[in-house]
């Protein structure tokens, strides 16, 4: 089992010059345990409540580093703004992908207002995350048939407006 960091433990919130922390243990940030085929991860803090209560980059960009380096998985990549949720699915034994594109610009605090629509997007799937003769990427919301590029297995699929939402088949 690898150990990172040194976990602080809560402490006041608020301007730095009046909170800080004054305590470090010597228990792990988090960790990582092989176990068969692949690995475990134990992080012994809520990083997800962290950034849903404040809200920092920092949270999330943790997160995003843990999976790409801690847990192997290679990141989507693209032109696409963090407020679009941005999920790949597999279809076993179908030799299909499902991409399912989320707008959340019109989300605020708890409200959801008309998304700002967006314009010319790429998204960029890694090698092994689609079939890998690709043959159609088209919406299940529009029937549109969307451009795309594969390069090494990369797909670069092109969007030239999303609305609050798109599902895209690709096979």
């Amino acid at each position: 089992m690898k150990t990172y960091f040194r976990l602080i433990p809560p402490h006041m919130y608020g301007p730095p010059e009046r909170c800080y922390y004054t305590q470090v243990t010597d228990h792990p940030g988090f960790t990582v345990h092989p176990y068969g085929k692949g690995q475990g991860i134990y992080i012994p803090w809520k990083p997800g409540e962290l950034f849903h209560r404040q809200g920092y980059t920092n949270t999330s960009d943790f997160a995003a580093d843990l999976l790409e380096h801690a847990a192997g998985l290679t990141p989507i990549r693209g032109n696409v703004p963090p407020m679009v949720e941005v999920t790949v699915f597999e279809q076993q034994g179908k030799n299909a992908s499902l991409l399912h594109l989320v707008n959340g610009t019109g989300h605020f605090g708890v409200t959801f207002y008309e998304p700002v629509t967006l314009s010319d997007l790429e998204v960029k799937l890694p090698a092994g995350t689609v079939p890998q003769a690709v043959t159609s990427v088209a919406s299940l919301v529009t029937g549109k048939e969307y451009s795309y590029e594969l390069n090494d297995g990369q797909l670069t699929v092109k969007l030239d407006k999303l609305g609050l939402f798109d599902a895209i088949r690709i096979s």
